[in-house]
């Protein structure tokens, strides 16, 4: 059985952008590597992105639905995922602190915003950098240490 793993970002995905084809792209490689995947973020979200979320899958669901309630929120991500890949969210806000309330749940920060070169390399098509997101996700999926249930690991 592969890992349960939620893709969590503040990202509505309205349209079909760099970001939203690294979430399609990291659902795809997911399934084909025998893992399931829930993407958590904001509506509204663009017919080509749940269509191809739901191709590979994966399903969406608001993010609002887990911040609700941070007791219910964090018992339903310990319940159902065995990672948390964090994304376009802030490091203490609401969804990280239940993650670790949810522990032994592991949460994996992926940052691919911060790094000088970040603007050349996430551009809208440019389908060699949002596989690379994604293999470097699965890298560091790949690694998870089993005896920390958060890391915080960046991508470059």
């Amino acid at each position: 059985m592969g890992l349960r793993i939620a893709l969590a970002s503040d990202l509505a995905p309205r349209k079909i952008g760099s970001m939203e084809e690294t979430f399609v792209a990291f659902a795809r490689e997911a399934g084909r590597r025998g893992h399931t995947v829930e993407v958590l973020g904001r509506p509204p979200v663009h017919p080509w992105v749940a269509r191809e979320l739901a191709a590979c899958g994966a399903i969406w669901s608001p993010i609002a639905d887990v911040e609700k309630s941070f007791v219910r929120g964090s018992r339903w991500l310990h319940d159902n995922f065995d990672v948390l890949l964090y994304t376009l969210l802030p490091l203490r806000g609401r969804l990280a602190m239940q993650a670790a309330a949810a522990w032994p749940l592991q949460m994996i920060y992926l940052d691919e915003t911060s790094t000088p070169d970040a603007a050349n390399r996430c551009q809208t098509g440019n389908k060699q950098a949002v596989y690379a997101v994604a293999r470097r996700a699965f890298a560091r999926i790949n690694d998870l240490p089993t005896q920390n249930h958060c890391s915080i690991r960046s991508t470059y």
